[in-house]
């Protein structure tokens, strides 16, 4: 084994591989693979509906699996920071199901990836309620409050922005550079994680007027904006 092989064995392949096992050992994994199974529905269910449009959740479900294997590896910061992208991309894609000229600027003209979450609210309504009634009229009797859904799209972008910026409350190595086994770590990541998939399930829900599958729904109402009971 060559000198720097050794090296990478040392500092990277044999804490990573101690820190999985300890992931396993820890952490209940079957309630974030039911979010990654419900999420891959949604993502076959939108590219049925329009595969040009949403051949973008190939990534996102993707980059939502590496952010899940990131934190199970002990990277918790940069799991943390993957799911800004999650929520930017998914929200544009609706965006673009709407707006077929915007997408094809995107797509076919390589347009910039400018329709960031805080954007496409202030600037466009997006998942505001009177938005909301143009494909699920009936929203005013499933919203906690009116633009309930926008309202936390934002709080939740916030959150996830001050993440990628580096607020310093958000960072997980400011002490000492090491890597290790953390639970409180993996449980904020766990936490944002569900938070993002539970607000995409539930914009899926709302466009698509979609409430047959009672695990999507579940999911959706987790985050406390709707109820549809």
């Amino acid at each position: 084994m060559s000198i720097i092989s050794k090296q990478i064995q040392e500092i990277l392949i044999e804490p990573v591989s101690s820190i999985h096992d300890e992931s396993m050992k820890q952490v209940d994994f079957e309630t974030m693979l039911e979010y990654i199974n419900v999420f891959i529905n949604v993502k076959e269910m939108l590219q049925n509906k329009d595969e040009k449009v949403f051949n973008v959740w190939n990534e996102i479900v993707g980059d939502s699996i590496a952010c899940m294997y990131n934190a199970m590896s002990g990277f918790y910061h940069i799991a943390n920071i993957g799911l800004r992208s999650i929520l930017e991309m998914a929200c544009s894609a609706f965006y673009y199901y709407d707006h077929k000229i915007e997408h094809y600027l995107y797509m076919e003209q390589n347009a910039k990836a400018d329709k960031y979450v805080n954007t496409l609210i202030d600037n466009f309504d997006f998942y505001k309620t009177n938005y909301i009634k143009a494909f699920y009229p009936q929203i005013n009797n499933n919203e906690k409050e009116v633009d309930s859904v926008s309202k936390y799209l934002k709080r939740l972008y916030s959150k996830l922005c001050d993440i990628v910026h580096g607020r310093f409350y958000t960072l997980s190595k400011t002490d000492e550079l090491k890597i290790e086994f953390n639970i409180a770590q993996f449980n904020y990541f766990q936490d944002n994680f569900k938070d993002v998939v539970s607000i995409l399930i539930l914009l899926f829900v709302l466009r698509f007027n979609d409430l047959a599958t009672q695990q999507m729904i579940e999911k959706a109402q987790q985050i406390g904006v709707v109820d549809f009971e």
